[in-house]
């Protein structure tokens, strides 16, 4: 289940980030803050699934 959430939540940044480049029509800077943003939540969707792993009992 958490590697599914962690691909809906990548998928999501990579949506945002393909909506915040057509919205502004490529400007540099804000390509830069939504690929910051999109890469920010991939780490965090990786460390919630590395943080399920590790909580989950054995």
């Amino acid at each position: 289940m958490g590697i599914w959430k962690a691909v809906s939540i990548g998928s999501l940044g990579v949506a945002l980030l393909l909506a915040a480049v057509a919205f502004t029509g490529t400007g540099m800077l804000e390509v830069l803050v939504a690929l910051n943003a999109a890469i920010g939540m991939g780490i965090i969707a990786l460390l919630a699934v590395i943080i399920e792993k590790i909580s989950k009992p054995k």
